[in-house]
Parts: C-alpha cells; structure tokens; sequence
C-alpha cells in the first residue's frame, strides 16, 4: 500500500515527466487538446499518459495536469522513466481512491514542507496581489470553484491556468495534482485549504490596489 510521502513523490514525478515530454513540439500540443476533459474524450493523450495511468484510481486527475502543464513551456531536461522512477508496469491500485495512512511522526517534517508548497488559492492571491488581478472577481471565482464537482472543476481549470501563465503566477502542479486527486473525497478540506491559503496570502502583504 503506498504511503502518503510515496504518493507525493509519484506526483512530482509526474509533473517532471510530463514537463519533459512537452519539450517536443507535437506531443506538448497533444497533452493540451486535453483541456480538462473525460478521460474518455481525450485519445490524443493515451499515447503518452496510460502506461503511466491507466490504472491510476485518480486517472481523470492527471489527464487535466498534463493538460495544464501542456500550456506552458518547460525548461526541465527531457528524462526517463527510469530517472523520475514512474513504474509504467504497475502505476496504481485499481481501487476507486487513493489510500491515504495516518502519518506517522517520521512523517511530520515533509508533511509540513508539503503543505507549505502553494496550492490554487496561494496563486489566485499572488495573481491579485502582484499581478492586478482584480480582487473581487477572483474571490468569486475562487468560491465558485470550490463549490463545484470534479466533473464542472476541471475544464475550468483549464482557462484559468491559461490567464495565470499568461500573468507569470506560478503554479505548483503537483500540489494540485494531489488535490484533484482527492478532490471527489475531500472537497470541503481541500476548497477550505485553497480559500484559506488566498485570503492568508493577501493578508501578508499588501496588494497593488492598495498601495
């Protein structure tokens, strides 16, 4: 049974992976026809994603990510499966979720890095806060979001990670990739996490506008 920290791994090596694959030219623009949609809707994509997810319980979630990924252009060096240690043999439990464990003390330190890493609602502040985004508008977007079901979230993703890049506001793909990943589960402590994290992040700092 993978553990909470392998999990998290297996995310960023994803996000690595996939960063790489959009290196090349053709395979960038067919993870981003993706734009979000049923997994079922997205053939251009099997090529380069089932032998890592096919069987992934969370598989929907990854097609979005590197659908997202696919939007920007990525300076990280083309690497292997082998280097990023994505088992493209045995990727997953078929289970209908993630298993998720208590953590255990050994487990607190990069349970804390973790959350320290910004998830959507730290971007969607940095957007307003430096990058003129206007406050109000994102908010409601913001609690729209939360308040959808995965199959509404996640073709909004898509445009919204578009105005972002567009803005140079960073955003950690596999924080939300775990976050997608769970998002059917824990919808509520996640939309809360996100909705904290943008409210905390204006705080510290004044925005454009009211300066």
């Amino acid at each position: 049974m993978p553990t909470t920290q392998q999990h998290r791994a297996h995310y960023d090596a994803f996000v690595t992976h996939i960063s790489a694959l959009c290196q090349t030219k053709h395979i960038r623009a067919d993870l981003e026809r993706g734009r979000g949609r049923p997994v079922h809707e997205c053939r251009p994509l099997h090529r380069h994603l089932s032998r890592l997810v096919a069987q992934h319980p969370a598989r929907r979630a990854h097609y979005t990510l590197a659908s997202l990924i696919a939007l920007q252009r990525s300076t990280s060096p083309h690497s292997t499966d082998a280097d990023l240690d994505i088992d493209t043999d045995n990727p997953a439990t078929t289970r209908d979720r993630p298993d998720r464990e208590e953590p255990t003390p050994a487990d607190a330190n990069a349970a804390r890095a973790w959350r320290s890493r910004p998830n959507l609602g730290t971007s969607l502040a940095i957007a307003v806060r430096d990058h003129g985004f206007n406050a109000s508008r994102t908010e409601d977007r913001l609690y729209t979001l939360t308040g959808l079901s995965s199959e509404l979230l996640h073709p909004r993703l898509w445009s919204l990670a578009r105005h972002l890049l567009a803005a140079d506001v960073a955003i950690d793909w596999a924080v939300l990739l775990e976050d997608l990943a769970w998002w059917d589960h824990d919808q509520g402590e996640i939309g809360t996490r996100w909705q904290d994290s943008f409210y905390l992040t204006l705080d510290s700092h004044p925005t454009a506008q009211e300066l």
